[in-house]
């Protein structure tokens, strides 16, 4: 636990809500590390299962907190930071951060900043990484890739989407909706009204309808 924390100490910058950024995502990823939930979701038990869950969940709050809290320059920094450190290959490498749950959110947030800002960031890597867990059988980790989709996709990723809404599972196909919104940003309108009228799911036509 000392490791990462003091690894998180000696990138911080000297600016107050970036130390505060890494000093927070530390302390959630250590949490996830005593639970050993870098095994998630390929955890048998179900209460074991459960902790990683909403510890994993806190480690996204927590990236997303610190996202808030800093400049395009320092969430660049950092984010690339974290996501080296999911990589096998990095000396820094750490297995939570490898985990798709927090890598996925991680991928997310990076894509937002290129949206966002006038960075030149490259997200090939990223929606690579969003891609390979389209198709996955755990639910949270496949809302999550559908998420990081919606913002470090490409145009000619739009089927993957459409096909998930097209198979109307609740929950699962009102966030493949928000992310062709966010891939498409103002050209998705005339695509989801046709979409709409195809479907039978009323609550999910609804949902599509209020966001038109």
């Amino acid at each position: 636990m000392k490791s990462i924390l003091t690894l998180f100490l000696i990138i911080a910058s000297t600016t107050a809500y970036s130390s505060v950024w890494t000093e927070g995502v530390a302390e959630k990823i250590s949490i996830a590390s005593t639970l050993n939930c870098g095994e998630y979701p390929n955890i048998k038990s179900l209460q074991a299962k459960f902790e990683c869950e909403s510890a994993l969940l806190e480690i996204s709050n927590a990236l997303y907190n610190g996202w808030l809290k800093t400049n395009k320059v320092e969430r660049k920094e950092y984010l690339f930071c974290f996501w080296s450190k999911g990589n096998p290959k990095s000396e820094s490498f750490d297995e939570i951060f490898a985990n798709p749950i927090v890598r996925l959110n991680i991928a997310a947030l990076i894509g937002q900043l290129k949206r966002a800002s006038s960075l030149t960031i490259n997200i090939k890597e990223q929606r690579e990484y969003a891609r390979a867990y389209i198709s996955s059988s755990n639910n949270l980790v496949l809302v999550d890739s559908i998420t990081a989709l919606g913002w470090v996709g490409e145009r000619k990723d739009l089927h993957i989407l459409l096909e998930i809404i097209q198979e109307e599972k609740e929950g699962i196909a009102e966030n493949a909706v928000l992310s062709v919104i966010n891939l498409l940003s103002n050209d998705y309108q005339s695509i989801l009204s046709k979409l709409s009228k195809s479907l039978k799911r009323e609550p999910l036509q609804k949902f599509i309808e209020e966001r038109l």
